[in-house]
């Protein structure tokens, strides 16, 4: 591997280091996902690898949306609880 492409690779890994990605079961791939789309390289290498990153990306987006909808239900028994406790 060359100098440039072991640098962007180091960039990378940093990237995804300094995100706060929770390691969470539903955004994780599957072994059956990782050796379907590993299959798939031997059919088309960059389709593969593009579906992978959409893949990820929409797997990304569903905890994304499920960790919101579980702070704003965190939020609205916070408000209750408030609510409660003034209405007494």
């Amino acid at each position: 591997m060359d100098k440039a492409t072991d640098t962007r690779l180091c960039e990378i890994r940093n990237y995804v280091a300094g995100t706060r990605i929770r390691g969470g079961d539903q955004s994780r791939l599957t072994s059956k996902e990782i050796l379907a789309l590993g299959e798939f390289t031997r059919q088309d290498f960059y389709g593969a690898i593009l579906l992978a990153f959409s893949y990820g990306r929409a797997k990304g987006y569903q905890t994304a949306k499920a960790e919101g909808l579980v702070r704003a239900a965190r939020r609205q028994t916070k408000t209750a609880v408030a609510v409660e406790q003034v209405n007494g």
